[in-house]
């Protein structure tokens, strides 16, 4: 394959990669949440799809049904600089400043937040070091160039060779062996440990991002539908996030002080005596 730049050296914008109508369905409510906090950004989509209407700048046909079209809608991408999310992505704030990083870096993700799990401790062809683990790929911001292209390139290759059921360990690997230079993002930009909202207070940065495999479920398991935030979390969890949003200074926000769930009602009765996450560096 011949890798091309893209022809603006300063073009930005999102992508998503779909196959089949219930994700992309999913990957249109996610973009238009998303157009909501990045305005006039562009949002690109990569379908299997015919023509659909939606929040999308610019709709790209995907061809050969493969299973993890992430791969090919990066190489493809007509930015130079691209933020690509998956589907199941619940947009809460602004993450355009990973951007910013890859004037720097060539690729950013965060690390996959369940690492002594089955599928984030196998490995692929070569056992690797536990300090690099899993990155986890449901966003991923990436430059546009042919060390890069060529990376996912591999990653598919890889996938396809061995009949690969997930596309994590590939990717852990053909970084490792690699030599692109990678931001890891923290965990608000690629939120999936939900438990980790119960302690959220107005010291941590808030979500950006939050990544649920809940919200395919809804139709891979029938589950009940998932419509608003509430939802997905539960009222309080979700009233908590809006709460870390506004408080949020990197957000442009008030500052104002936000407890941890943790320390609200009955919760806090009991952490007394049981002296939970108390010390010096709790508030």
């Amino acid at each position: 394959m011949d890798f091309t730049p893209s022809s603006d050296p300063d073009s930005r914008g999102y992508v998503f990669a779909t196959t089949g109508p219930d994700y992309t369905a999913l990957a249109t409510r996610s973009a238009t949440m998303l157009r909501g906090i990045v305005g006039d950004t562009p949002i690109d989509l990569f379908t299997d799809q015919p023509s659909l209407e939606g929040p999308f700048d610019a709709v790209h046909s995907l061809g050969d049904g493969f299973f993890r079209p992430k791969f090919d809608a990066l190489i493809r991408s007509r930015f130079a600089r691209t933020i690509y999310l998956d589907a199941d992505i619940w947009p809460v704030a602004d993450p355009s400043d990973i951007f910013d990083l890859l004037d720097r870096f060539d690729v950013a993700m965060a690390h996959d937040p369940y690492r002594a799990t089955e599928h984030a401790t196998t490995t692929w062809r070569q056992n690797l070091p536990t300090a690099f683990p899993q990155y986890n790929s449901g966003v991923i911001g990436a430059r546009q160039t042919p060390a890069t292209q060529a990376t996912w390139q591999a990653v598919i290759d890889g996938i396809l060779a061995d009949a690969v059921p997930r596309d994590q360990g590939v990717l852990r690997e053909v970084l490792w062996t690699g030599n692109l230079r990678i931001a890891t993002l923290p965990e608000e930009y690629n939120l999936m440990g939900l438990r980790a909202l119960n302690t959220l207070s107005s010291d941590c940065a808030a979500p950006r991002l939050i990544h649920s495999p809940r919200l395919h479920a809804t139709f891979r398991k029938r589950k009940a539908p998932i419509d608003t935030l509430s939802d997905l979390l539960g009222r309080t969890a979700a009233e908590q996030v809006a709460r870390l949003v506004a408080s949020d200074p990197t957000l442009g926000g008030d500052g104002a002080r936000v407890r941890p769930l943790i320390r609200r009602g009955i919760m806090e009765i009991l952490s007394r005596p049981l002296g939970l996450v108390r010390g010096r560096f709790q508030r």
